[in-house]
C-alpha cells in the first residue's frame, strides 16, 4: 500500500482538530446553559454573576448584534436626514418660508392686544423709545401678512411635526428589531446554542411590530400617568387651582413611585413577546402575572445593577480621560457598547429566573418556544462551523472513502 501524501495527513489532522474544537465549544455552551437552569438566581449576587457569565462567554455575537444596530441606526438617520434636507429645500424653492417675513406683524398683533402700560416693555427691551409705535405705523400692517402667516406657517409647522413623527417611528422600529434580536440570542444561549446574529436579527424582524406597539403603548401610558398624577394631586389639594411648590413635589414623587412600580412589573414584557410569541397587549398581562410575586427581587436587582454600572462608568471615564485622545475615544466607545449589551442581559436573566422558579421551565420547552430543537440545532451549528474548513473536510472525507 502506498503511503498517504503529506497533504492528506494534514487535512485529516486539521479536520479532527476542528471537530474537537467545535465539540468543546458546544460542550462549554451546554455546560453554561445547564448552570443557568440549575442555579437560577434568587439573589442579587446570583443575578450579577449570571450576567457576567453570559457576557464573558458569548460577548462576540452580542457585540456583533450591537454593531449591526449601530450601523442600521446610522443608515436610517442618514436616509431620514437626506429626506428632511430635500423636503426643506423643496419647501424653500416653492416659497414656503415667506411667512417668516410676517413675524413683525405677529409682534404688532400681540402689542395691540396688550394693556397700554405693557407697550413700554418692547421699548425698554430694545432700548429705543417709541419702538412699539413705529411698528404699529409701519408697512407690516398689510392684511396680506396675516394670510401668509396663517397659511404658509401652518403648513410648515404641520410638515415639521410630520417629519419628527417619521423620525421617531423609523428609529423606534430599528430599536424594536434589535431588541427582539438580543432576546432571541439570549434565549438560544439558555438552550445551549451559540447564538447566530443573522438568525436573531431575522427573528427580531418577525417580532418587530409587536415590540414596537408595546413600546408605543408604554410611552402613551407614561405620558398619561404624568398628566393624571400631577393634575389629580394639584386639583385635589388645591381646589382653587393655586398649586404650591409642595403639591408639585408630591405629584412628582407619586409619578416616580408609579414609574418604578410600572418598570418593575414590565420587565418580562418584551421577552414574553420574543420568546413566547405574545402580542403587545398580551405582554402587559403576562409580565404582570409573572413579576407580581418577585417585585422586591426585581427592584433590588435593578437598583444594584444601576449602582454597579454607575460606579464602573465613573471609573472607566476617569481612566479614559487620562489616556491619549484616540485611546480615550476607544474607551468611551467600548463602555457604550458594553452597557448596550449588558442591559438586555439583566432583563432576560430576571425573566428566566422567574420562569424557572415559578413555572419550572426546561431547556427543551424553551427551545420549542423559540422554534429550536436542541439536537438538530447542535448539528446545524457544527455543520456551520465546519464550512470554514471545507477543503480539508472534503480531502479527508475522500481519503476515508
Amino acid at each position: 500500500r502506498k503511503p498517504r501524501p503529506k497533504t492528506e495527513h494534514n487535512a485529516q489532522f486539521i479536520l479532527k482538530t476542528s471537530l474537537i474544537d467545535i465539540l468543546l465549544q458546544i460542550i462549554a455552551t451546554m455546560d453554561l446553559s445547564t448552570q443557568l437552569f440549575e442555579n437560577a438566581p434568587v439573589g442579587i449576587d446570583g443575578v450579577l454573576g449570571q450576567i457576567c457569565q453570559i457576557f464573558v462567554t458569548h460577548w462576540k455575537p452580542l457585540v456583533m448584534i450591537t454593531g449591526f444596530q449601530l450601523v442600521a441606526s446610522i443608515g436610517a438617520s442618514i436616509v431620514l436626514g437626506g429626506f428632511t434636507f430635500a423636503f426643506i429645500g423643496a419647501f424653500a424653492v416653492l416659497g414656503g418660508f415667506d411667512f417668516l417675513d410676517s413675524y413683525p406683524t405677529l409682534i404688532i398683533a400681540i402689542l395691540q392686544n396688550m394693556p397700554n402700560n405693557t407697550r413700554h416693555l418692547l421699548d425698554y427691551s430694545v432700548g429705543i423709545s417709541g419702538a412699539s409705535r413705529f411698528l404699529s405705523a409701519s408697512r407690516f400692517l398689510d392684511e396680506d401678512y396675516y394670510a401668509d402667516l396663517s397659511e404658509s406657517g401652518a403648513k410648515f409647522i404641520a410638515s415639521m411635526i410630520a417629519l419628527i413623527v417619521l423620525w421617531v417611528v423609523v428609529l423606534a422600529l430599528v430599536s424594536s428589531i434589535f431588541a427582539g434580536a438580543f432576546y432571541h440570542a439570549l434565549a438560544e444561549i439558555y438552550t445551549g446554542i451559540t447564538p447566530s446574529p443573522n438568525k436573531s436579527i431575522r427573528h427580531g424582524l418577525d417580532k418587530m411590530w409587536n415590540v414596537y406597539f408595546f413600546q408605543l403603548l408604554v410611552s402613551l401610558l407614561i405620558g398619561l400617568s404624568l398628566f393624571v398624577t400631577l393634575v389629580a394631586t394639584i386639583g385635589y389639594l388645591q381646589l382653587a387651582w393655586k398649586p404650591t411648590f409642595e403639591t408639585i413635589i408630591l405629584g412628582f414623587v407619586l409619578y416616580i413611585t408609579f414609574m418604578v412600580l410600572f418598570s418593575t412589573v414590565m420587565v418580562a414584557a418584551i421577552p414574553a413577546i420574543v420568546v413566547e410569541g405574545k402580542s403587545a397587549v398580551q405582554a402587559f398581562h403576562r409580565s404582570l402575572n409573572l413579576c407580581k410575586s418577585f417585585i422586591c427581587f426585581i427592584f433590588c436587582s435593578q437598583i444594584c445593577y444601576a449602582l454597579v454600572l454607575m460606579i464602573s462608568m465613573v471609573l472607566i471615564n476617569l481612566i479614559s480621560d487620562q489616556l491619549p485622545a484616540i485611546l480615550g475615544l476607544i474607551g468611551h466607545l467600548a463602555l457604550q457598547i458594553a452597557t448596550t449589551v449588558i442591559a438586555p442581559i439583566l432583563c432576560f436573566v430576571l425573566y428566566m429566573s422567574m420562569r424557572i422558579r415559578s413555572e419550572h421551565i426546561t431547556q427543551g420547552e424553551l427551545a420549542d418556544e423559540i422554534g429550536n430543537n436542541l439536537l438538530s440545532a447542535s448539528v446545524v451549528e457544527m455543520n456551520h462551523k465546519l464550512k470554514s474548513n471545507w477543503p480539508y473536510e472534503a480531502a479527508a472525507t475522500a481519503e476515508i472513502i
